[in-house]
């Protein structure tokens, strides 16, 4: 009869695969190296793994930077393989030790349709020069063999611009002469919005915190508050934690979960007098305009948190991105108009909120002057195609403007999207060689479909006038745009490409490389954190070689195992540590590909 399977704890494992998971665990976790050398992590590693000594923190440094270059190989390797073209994005990342780091990250799509999202690149930049950043970039891609990128996706800084702009000259190959090259960051846009109406509100935010602070430090009041909640016919899973004020979406979280508890605050003021003093001593005890304040906050963050999680996920494909761009810029206009129905505060909130809509609609340009691959990987939606662009977004931003000649500015930069997307299925038909796909715009027809807008109603008649002319001539973009598609739950956009790829040679092809278009220039761990992305103390202390190597190989190998993290208290630290080698071993310590 064969022995069921053995876990780790009762299989015996080489000293070598022990330390490998160790060195594992500490790159994700950002364990400092000088953790080996703590008596408490030293005694339960080598009490559960016995014969296992385990290594000096020097070994540590040399055995990370050995897993860096082991899988920098594997990686590029892979990388060679998959022919499509790269995206780039690039985020600036400070230390304390008064030394900035570009951090660049590639983005592909592979052979099997799958995406990822790597980090290639965590140099050192002594400026913000653009050039300089350029040069960095540039290196970094020579290092990587890498010599077609469709876009760059960076914040707003003019530095970025001239990188773009040195990169652009030099990029062979470039789709288009480099025409959609730039792309800007939706998220640094968000944050820095946030970081405005967090300083605007900032005294309801510190009165909610005071509070917060005051019922979370002490166990009898908890108890107290969650009785009085439930009598209350208030329906909770857990309380609301305490945020970081640098990480706005924990602020969102707290202020979202601590307004369901108004009445119990209320009441917990009335009840308890030690509460009132402890408060007293912070930023004192909200009154009603504080909680309506807060309210205003949370309206304002609930979209932009909700977006913020559907564009940082690992997964995340750009066809989805002008829908939340849409959503975002209509969601600044309601939040004006909002304010009109408060007596108090109306017009500075109603003037925040034009401020911001101008801001956000300068930030991405006008249709013609933005980097059209965000409307065309909308198109390359086929459950979406041209709909998302010409009736959920244009309609609705431009449905009061017309062109000097009287047509609907809608239309008119309708037009110019789908002719961008011909020229750039074009260029791609150039790079493969079907030339009996070029395909020809047909304006006039498309214009005349238009024109079919039924108007109040938001809908479309079907179709009149198909993309191309006649059937034997449509090439493979006409056929795409011209054909139904009967949407179904579970709905893959890469596997139904995958699936289609042999219909679409050309087409699939450039929906490889545009689904893979990154929005977001900033990294997952600093999505959210309105002061910027700093290196903690401990990497801050390495060599800029080594600070790469852990960076890079952390993105890497094994992501779904960040829970590890945490550096506080010694035993709590060293049974964190053991878990983490446990599932390195159990996983297999698999690495990047």
């Amino acid at each position: 009869m064969a022995q069921p399977a053995s876990s780790v704890k009762d299989q015996m494992f080489e000293p070598e695969s022990v330390q490998k998971a160790l060195v594992n665990t500490i790159i994700i976790g950002e364990f400092p190296f000088s953790v080996v050398e703590q008596d408490e992590v030293k005694e339960i590693i080598e009490t559960k793994f016995s014969g296992f000594q385990v290594p000096s923190s020097e070994m540590i440094s040399r055995d990370c930077a050995q897993l860096f270059m082991d899988e920098k190989l594997k990686l590029k390797s892979f990388v060679k393989t998959t022919k499509q073209r790269v995206c780039l994005s690039l985020d600036t990342w400070k230390s304390n030790q008064s030394v900035n780091y570009l951090c660049i990250t590639a983005h592909f799509i592979d052979e099997n349709w799958k995406l990822h999202k790597k980090i290639i690149g965590f140099s050192p930049i002594s400026s913000d020069n653009g050039e300089e950043i350029g040069r960095v970039v540039e290196n970094c891609l020579h290092d990587w063999e890498i010599s077609n990128v469709l876009a760059i996706s960076a914040g707003n800084a003019s530095s970025y611009d001239a990188a773009i702009s040195y990169l652009g000259s030099r990029l062979a190959n470039p789709v288009l002469d480099g025409k959609f090259l730039r792309l800007k960051c939706l998220v640094e846009l968000t944050n820095t919005m946030v970081k405005g109406v967090l300083k605007d509100y900032d005294k309801p935010i510190a009165h909610v915190r005071a509070m917060v602070r005051c019922v979370k430090q002490s166990p009898d009041r908890i108890r107290k508050f969650k009785q009085r909640a439930k009598e209350y016919g208030i329906v909770f899973k857990s309380l609301f934690t305490l945020d970081c004020p640098s990480r706005w979406t924990s602020t969102f979280e707290m202020l979202y979960m601590a307004e369901k508890f108004e009445t119990v605050f209320k009441w917990l003021e009335k009840e308890d007098p030690t509460y009132i003093n402890e408060l007293s001593n912070t930023c004192g005890v909200p009154v009603h305009v504080n909680w309506e304040k807060v309210r205003t906050v949370i309206y304002f963050l609930h979209v932009l948190f909700l977006s913020n999680k559907k564009i940082l996920g690992l997964h995340v494909t750009s066809n989805m991105f002008l829908d939340q761009i849409a959503r975002i810029d209509f969601h600044l206009d309601n939040w004006g108009k909002s304010s009109l129905d408060f007596l108090s505060g109306s017009k500075e909130r109603f003037m925040k909120a034009l401020d911001l809509a101008w801001n956000y609609s300068a930030y991405w340009g006008d249709v013609e002057n933005s980097n059209m691959l965000i409307y065309i990987a909308s198109i390359l939606d086929p459950r979406q195609k041209t709909d998302c662009m010409e009736e959920y977004f244009l309609n609705r931003k431009y449905k009061h403007d017309y062109t000097d000649e009287g047509v609907p500015t809608w239309k008119k930069k309708a037009e110019w999207v789908v002719a961008a997307a011909y020229d750039l299925f074009n260029e791609y038909v150039g790079m493969t060689g079907a030339q009996h796909q070029t395909a020809k715009f047909q304006s006039s027809g498309y214009m005349s479909y238009l024109y079919h807008y039924t108007g109040p109603t938001g809908l479309f008649q079907k179709r009149v006038v198909g993309f191309g002319g006649n059937v034997g001539c449509k090439s493979e973009i006409d056929i795409y745009l011209d054909e139904d598609f009967d949407e179904y739950d579970g709905f893959d956009v890469l596997l139904w490409w995958k699936v289609n790829s042999e219909r679409f040679p050309v087409l699939s092809r450039m929906a490889k490389d545009v689904l893979a278009i990154p929005i977001s220039a900033v990294a997952l761990e600093s999505d959210i954190n309105v002061g910027g992305n700093l290196l903690d103390d401990f990497r801050s202390s390495l060599s800029p070689s080594m600070v790469e190597a852990v960076v890079c190989t952390q993105d890497w190998i094994n992501k779904s195992n960040k829970q590890i993290k945490g550096k506080k208290g010694s035993t709590k630290l060293a049974d964190k540590i053991l878990k983490g080698i446990n599932e390195q071993l159990e996983g297999g310590m698999s690495g990047c590909g």
